[in-house]
């Protein structure tokens, strides 16, 4: 591939690349903040299930108190024990009852949670097929460098006249990648890099199980590349 084949294949590439960032970085950012609101909400749900729980321990301890002090003389002995350990109990039996009026689960599926998985669903449709109807272009990259982060890298590469071949930008890209690994900051959007090329080959392996849309679900998430 010749200078010319190659900045055609990196300018070509590099707008579908983009959006393909984009749409993972959309899909992260949703991802992040229904985890966020996953665990709120099962915190409010435990910190409310507790506020009547502890008023009931009162009426309990109060009532025991009577009765002990009606019926049992003095509060010497095992008295005292006894009185603390079935105060104990009573309260949690009664604590596990207001949960589970409560219909307390802290597994059980959050309406959030699945409105925001449904909306990933959706975002990994868009890839799949931006990536499966682009394929002749993006298979042109190569595959290990088929991400956003690597081609804008190139197209700056050639618009320099830094590289006069594919193979040329791949090694200064590979140099820059060594050079940056010392950088938390860059690692991290590297790192990020990778799984978009990941993903990327995902898809074109797995590209002829599509048969219909309604397949695609079964076997691509970009949920399985946000980590």
């Amino acid at each position: 591939m010749n200078k010319n084949e190659a900045m055609k294949s990196v300018y070509e590439a590099l707008p579908i690349l983009q959006e393909i960032n984009r749409l993972y970085f959309k899909a992260r950012s949703i991802e992040q903040q229904a985890s966020v609101i996953t665990v709120k909400t099962q915190r409010s749900k435990a910190r409310i299930s507790w506020i009547p729980a502890i008023i009931a321990a009162f009426i309990v301890f109060y009532i025991l108190d009577i009765f002990f002090e009606l019926f049992v003389a003095g509060r010497s002995g095992y008295v005292v024990p006894i009185f603390i350990i079935s105060s104990l109990i009573l309260c949690f039996v009664i604590y596990k009852f207001i949960r589970k009026s409560l219909n307390f689960n802290p597994n059980a599926p959050n309406k959030g949670l699945s409105a925001a998985r449904n909306e990933i669903d959706l975002i990994s449709d868009q890839i799949f097929r931006l990536a499966s109807e682009n394929s002749e272009i993006l298979e042109k990259i190569p595959r290990d460098y088929r991400n956003y982060e690597a081609v804008s890298y190139f197209e700056k590469l050639f618009a320099n006249g830094q590289a006069d071949s594919m193979k040329e930008a791949v090694n200064l890209f590979d140099e820059y990648v060594h050079r940056s690994k010392m950088e938390s900051n860059t690692e991290r959007s590297l790192m990020i890099a990778r799984q978009q090329s990941l993903m990327l080959q995902n898809i074109e392996f797995n590209s002829a199980r599509a048969a219909d849309a309604a397949s695609v679900g079964a076997f691509f998430s970009v949920l399985n590349y946000l980590k």
